[in-house]
């Protein structure tokens, strides 16, 4: 899964060594389509993270019992582990890109935060109002 290519590149950027290994394969180079579905779950996550502080901070209620928890030790911590906890799965899923899961996982997590910004600009607009 990891190698000298990896970081280096050099290698692979699809298929398999043999003919006809296309699928469920790992590869040492990531295009620019995966990169950007990374970034922009990256940006995302961040977003999500700065909305729910700032409604925090407008007398908001935060639901999860989990990140709640965590908010009480402050809002970098929050932050912090927000960004780990997405950054290592979103590595994990672009190591794994030639697994049809992998991708599907990509997927559901950038169709995700892109559902969750669009209620934090919902709520945004009902309590500018």
């Amino acid at each position: 899964m990891l190698s000298r290519f990896t970081f280096l590149g050099g290698r692979r950027r699809t298929g398999g060594r043999r003919p006809g290994e296309n699928e469920a394969v790992f590869v040492d180079l990531y295009g620019p389509g995966l990169l950007l579905v990374v970034l922009a779950i990256v940006v995302l996550n961040f977003l999500d993270a700065w909305f729910t502080t700032l409604f925090l901070s407008m007398g908001g209620q935060e639901l999860n019992p989990i990140v709640d928890h965590v908010l009480g030790w402050g809002s970098a911590p929050f932050a912090l582990l927000k960004s780990l906890g997405i950054g290592l799965c979103v590595i994990m899923l672009t190591m794994t890109k030639g697994f049809r899961i992998a991708r599907l996982g990509l997927g559901v997590i950038l169709g995700g935060y892109a559902l969750l910004l669009g209620w934090h600009l919902f709520l945004l607009t009902h309590v500018a109002e």
